[in-house]
């Protein structure tokens, strides 16, 4: 039994309502976009911003509050029009993730009572998340000054008295209900989601898998393409590779040109804790030590005809994995690489070029090897195939 104690506690029914906004329900969730969870006449709204770890817990995010009775909602999916708005709200030396995620909080302020922006230090005993999510709340507070209240639980397992995922879901929870029986089952129903979602992503790729709890229509595949010619990993972060605006549509120009894609999020966890062991040296880097280990893995697969890695401009991680991929990817096996660092300079024209240039020599290998694309064999558990509604 998960329990809390009085600290924890949120404010009353009384004083929950005193801060929501004075818009009126309805049309509140009509401008926010992407909505879930039970809607009462006066129930409260979360805010969860599209972007960072969204791509990671969402599904468990949105089904803990949704079983609270409380209404989540997703700021719409990036355009290239708000990477300008991105530019202008901070003029600091930011990757453009962070500035995106910005943007979407400045989208989300005004048309939700509360915003989910929990201090995630590290999931892992032997791993750090990336810097600028660790400071992620503090950026949103100096940024802004007209917020609604943040939900901003902490979460680090390597603490000395360690704050879990679950903890910070209490603790975010008890601002809703302190009935201790419903925190119990949504939390229960959340891990029941988040596993849901972790098998969708062995047969789906990050957009399609997020489907049933995300709200956004999808149409294609980027994972499966009839009579693929080649099959290329994407060695990225998905908050860049799933995001179109972010990645100037990389996903979908490999589609057009018959590519099937793979990525690290394709792998079961046990996968790439295996390759991870396998590093001379450890990289403290929850997120980047994935990318590393992906990499390695495909690289050794026959059926991956080369690795496109993908890094944003201005990410300090992305400096020192860029460099580990293509260092271990040489080692294993002699696959065409290509690397691109995106930013919101980049015009679409000069990466199509390159993209187009990169399947050009894949097409010259095989001819010359005389082979054609093979099917893809996954090499990760496969559970039985959960059922789509969430």
């Amino acid at each position: 039994m998960i329990g809390f104690n009085d600290q924890q506690r949120g404010p009353s029914k009384a004083s929950l309502a005193s801060a929501c906004a004075p818009m009126d329900p309805s049309q509140r969730l009509r401008e926010s976009g992407h909505c879930r969870g039970l809607v009462s006449a006066n129930g409260p709204v979360v805010g969860i911003p599209r972007g960072l770890l969204y791509f990671h817990y969402q599904p468990l995010w949105s089904t803990f509050f949704a079983q609270l009775g409380v209404t989540v909602c997703s700021s719409q999916p990036t355009e290239r029009a708000n990477l300008e708005t991105a530019q202008s709200l901070t003029r600091s030396d930011l990757c453009l993730p962070v500035k995106v995620f910005l943007e979407h909080v400045d989208r989300l302020r005004h048309q939700v009572d509360w915003l989910l922006l929990p201090r995630i230090t590290s999931v892992a005993g032997d791993a750090f998340m990336c810097p600028k999510i660790l400071g992620l709340t503090d950026m949103v507070r100096n940024v802004f000054t007209n917020l609604p209240p943040l939900l901003d639980p902490k979460v680090n397992v390597k603490a000395p008295q360690a704050l879990s995922m679950d903890d910070a879901l209490i603790s975010a929870g008890c601002h809703f209900t302190e009935d201790h029986a419903r925190l119990n089952r949504a939390l229960g129903a959340a891990h029941e989601a988040q596993a849901k979602y972790r098998q969708r992503l062995l047969r789906f790729p990050v957009d399609q898998a997020l489907e049933p709890w995300d709200g956004t229509p999808r149409h294609g595949d980027s994972r499966t393409v009839a009579s693929p010619l080649y099959r290329v990993a994407v060695i990225g972060r998905p908050y860049v590779s799933f995001d179109p605006a972010l990645s100037h549509h990389l996903l979908e120009l490999l589609r057009r040109h018959r590519v099937q894609v793979v990525t690290p999020e394709n792998l079961a966890q046990e996968v790439k804790d295996r390759y991870s062991a396998k590093l001379p040296k450890k990289v403290y880097w929850q997120l980047g030590r994935d990318l590393v280990a992906a990499a390695m893995y495909y690289a050794e697969q026959p059926e991956i005809d080369g690795i496109i890695n993908v890094a944003s401009f201005g990410c300090g991680q992305d400096s020192f994995t860029t460099a580990l991929v293509e260092h271990h990817v040489s080692q294993r096996a002699a696959k065409p690489m290509l690397g691109l660092v995106l930013d919101e300079h980049n015009g679409d024209a000069g990466m199509e070029t390159r993209v187009e240039a990169f399947l050009d020599m894949l097409e010259q290998r095989k001819r010359l090897a005389g082979r054609q694309a093979s099917p893809f064999r996954d090499h990760s558990p496969q559970p039985s195939p959960p059922p789509d509604d969430p």
